[in-house]
Parts: C-alpha cells; sequence; structure tokens
C-alpha cells in the first residue's frame, strides 16, 4: 500500500481526528504527539463488550485491528449480507418531544413529555485497498446496502447501548454521501445518517 497517513486523511475529510492512533502497517506516522489513549499493544484487555458485541476485530483486508467494529446485516435481493467497514466512527443522538405550557399568574412553566424520539446516529469511515487500487468494489457494496427500502441490522458495542430492547438493533439508513479525498486515489471517504426502527405493535 502506498504510504499515507489514515489519520490525516480522515481528519481532512472530516474535520477531525480519528479516536485512537489507526496506523496501518508501514504508513508514516503522525507529526504530532501520539493520542495518550492509545492501548499497549501488551495490556490486559477486555475484548468483548457486556452486550455482547466485539470491542476489538481484526481486518484481514488492511491487517490491523478495528476499535469498536461496525457490522451492518440484513437481506439485499433475497441474499443475506454483512459488512463491516475497515475503518468507522459512530456518533449516536437523541431528543425528547416535550410540550411546555406556562402558568397563569406564576413564573415557570409545566412540562409534558410525549415521546422520545428515533436515535439518529452518524456513521462516518473511509473505504480502502491495500493493493493501491480504486476500492470500487466495497462503495458498490456500501451503496447496495443504502438502496435497501427496509430496516437492516447494525450492531457494534456503542450502538447496542442505545438501540437494543424495542429496537432490536434495526436501523434505516437515511442518507448516503461521499467526502473528497485529494491526492489519494485507493481511498473513498463515506458518511452514513442513519435512523434507529423501532418495533411496535398496533392494537386495535
Amino acid at each position: 500500500m502506498t504510504n499515507f497517513n489514515i489519520n490525516r486523511l480522515f481528519e481532512d475529510a472530516f474535520g477531525y481526528v480519528l479516536p485512537g492512533e489507526f496506523k496501518v502497517p508501514g504508513e508514516p506516522d503522525r507529526e504530532d504527539t501520539p493520542n495518550p489513549y492509545t492501548i499497549a499493544p501488551n495490556e490486559t484487555r477486555k475484548e468483548v463488550a457486556g452486550l455482547g458485541s466485539l470491542l476489538y476485530k481484526p481486518d484481514d483486508l488492511l491487517g490491523v485491528e478495528t476499535f469498536l467494529p461496525i457490522t451492518f446485516s440484513g437481506l439485499l435481493d433475497g441474499e443475506a449480507f454483512e459488512l463491516t467497514p475497515s475503518i468507522a466512527v459512530a456518533s449516536v443522538a437523541c431528543q425528547k418531544t416535550i410540550v411546555s405550557t406556562a402558568l397563569v399568574d406564576r413564573a415557570g412553566e409545566v412540562n409534558e413529555l410525549v415521546s422520545t424520539e428515533a436515535y439518529v446516529i452518524n456513521v462516518k469511515g473511509i473505504l480502502l485497498r491495500p493493493d493501491d487500487e480504486w476500492p470500487e468494489s466495497q462503495l458498490i457494496e456500501l451503496h447496495d446496502m443504502f438502496r435497501i427500502n427496509a430496516a437492516i441490522t447494525m450492531r457494534s458495542a456503542l450502538t447496542d447501548i442505545f438501540i437494543r430492547g424495542e429496537y432490536n438493533h434495526k436501523v434505516i439508513v437515511r442518507s448516503f454521501r461521499i467526502q473528497p479525498t485529494p491526492g489519494v486515489h485507493h481511498a473513498i471517504a463515506f458518511e452514513l445518517d442513519i435512523k434507529s426502527d423501532g418495533i411496535f405493535i398496533l392494537e386495535l
């Protein structure tokens, strides 16, 4: 693989550095100080999160280890698929719908909780090929997943905490973006906006 810095590429595409020092064998080091939160190779660590997802996963494509790997699975044209991007990080957000009513002749207001909205998940990542070729097949797989007009399963140690229970790890991929990676022809930066898909029973 041509030498380039994945952390710097991620920062250029998305505006912030990866959480931890992600390093492919043979790539140049970052110019700044290494991340102090990087786990030393010989340090005792927990391998599986409490809800069952792996905290670390070997990536055969790049020959590195992925922290908090994200896996998508489901049915595509009637066939089962599973996709785990080599480099991907997720953020999670949620908010409540609250109706506020002002009090008459008193300071303050009455707040009524109406509902908790769906969880909104953002995934940023980079598709790579170790042979210096454009990762076309990986991009096709990612786009095919986006085209599925049904809920799919998303598993990671982070998102498991939020989209379990009535959500059963089901999500809808709402939008798909490709970010520019100037000067690097064998890497594609992508971004997914995802929403949790709850399972509800309608009683008549």
